[in-house]
């Protein structure tokens, strides 16, 4: 009986991915029947069920092949192919062959950046921007639609699309938040979940999403190495070592 109750405990990390592909799925349904802003909610729920699925499925499965397969299958749907629906309904819409093969050509590129990560050595950092990433990034452009352009929210997915099949570096939260010591982080917490109210939860997303592309691009150039080598460094190793 205990053996049972462990295998079904055992698939909730599924029963999260599965919730994760039920908000893709919707969130094309919402693109096709003109609520885009609400389509674009659900992609960030996806993907905060896709952290969460993922934390999961360290703690309680390991490397599971069932689970990792199924993972990729939910994330294709999640982030690729609903993103790249998102925008074409919302963009691309007066170009319809041009915006055709831009919305394609992203999720292509998602596909190949979720194989890619399937079959190479995992580490500290993602090779090629996480399909996550690139999804929310590019769900994020409707919660300002009147901001954008049809040519910049076109370029905005074609670069999306680049970076997911690039060699570039892009750093794991956890490890990004390694080097802060446990107080600083405790003390985030309750201010980054308070911004949502004083601001606005759009707002908040995208200066969260814009800070992680800032700081992969000082990571490319070298920048977080010189600093973690330099006086900043030491004195983030004494703050550690105290806490």
């Amino acid at each position: 009986m205990k053996a049972r109750l462990r295998s079904y405990w055992q698939q909730l990390p599924n029963l999260v991915t599965f919730t994760n592909l039920l908000c893709g799925v919707a969130a094309i349904m919402l693109a096709t029947s003109g609520y885009l802003l609400a389509g674009a909610a659900a992609i960030f729920i996806a993907g905060a069920l896709d952290v969460l699925d993922g934390a999961l499925a360290r703690r309680m499965r390991g490397g599971d092949p069932f689970g990792e397969a199924l993972d990729s299958l939910a994330d294709i749907i999640s982030f690729g192919v609903a993103p790249a629906l998102l925008v074409y309904e919302g963009f691309l819409r007066p170009w319809p062959v041009l915006g055709w093969i831009i919305a394609g050509g992203y999720v292509v590129c998602g596909a190949w950046r979720l194989a890619r990560f399937a079959s190479s050595e995992k580490g500290p950092c993602f090779q090629g921007l996480p399909i996550t990433m690139g999804g929310m990034t590019a769900a994020s452009l409707l919660f300002y639609p009147a901001f954008w352009s049809p040519r910049v929210a076109a370029l905005v997915l074609l670069v999306l699309a680049v970076l997911m099949v690039s060699y570039l570096r892009f750093p794991k939260v956890p490890v990004l938040l390694r080097p802060v010591p446990r107080p600083a982080r405790a003390g985030a917490m309750p201010l980054l979940a308070l911004a949502p109210i004083a601001f606005s939860p759009q707002g908040v997303i995208v200066a969260l999403g814009g800070a992680y592309f800032l700081i992969a691009l000082l990571d490319n150039l070298g920048v977080w190495g010189a600093v973690a080598h330099g006086p900043i460094g030491d004195a983030f190793d004494r703050l550690r070592e105290r806490f």
